[in-house]
């Protein structure tokens, strides 16, 4: 029984050192895609490029699509550059979900919004 313990043990400590590119056996890819929804009620899909450092996106509700660069900061957080300044910012899950705080959403372009996304595929080995 003890020896069932310690390998156990030995299993857990072996997979919270795994790769974090790879969870419980699903495959991050390096584009991770996501719909979602604002706040005010737009609908998006979002890709992230995390070799590129770049977020593309389209809302579907008012016509608003870019490809922005990001920084990934200390927290964890992304601080985005983008010139129609859309993307503020964001907090990503890699592979879950993805928010992003908006400024120019809603049908004229000219509502603050919080964009709530979840992956839309998953990518099995």
């Amino acid at each position: 029984m003890k020896t069932a313990k310690l390998v156990l043990l030995a299993a857990i400590c072996l997979l919270a050192g795994c790769n974090s590119t790879s969870k419980l056996g699903v495959s991050q890819s390096a584009v991770r895609a996501y719909n979602g929804t604002a706040s005010v009620g737009d609908f998006l899909t979002i890709s992230i490029d995390a070799n590129a450092l770049t977020i593309t996106y389209k809302n579907y509700t008012n016509g608003e699509t870019g490809t922005v660069p990001y920084a990934v900061n200390p927290d964890r957080t992304y601080a985005i550059t983008d010139p129609n300044g859309n993307l503020l910012s964001a907090y990503e899950v890699p592979g879950f979900v993805l928010m992003v705080e908006a400024a120019n959403a809603g049908p004229h372009r000219d509502t603050p919004a919080l964009i709530t996304a979840v992956e839309s595929a998953a990518h099995y080995d």
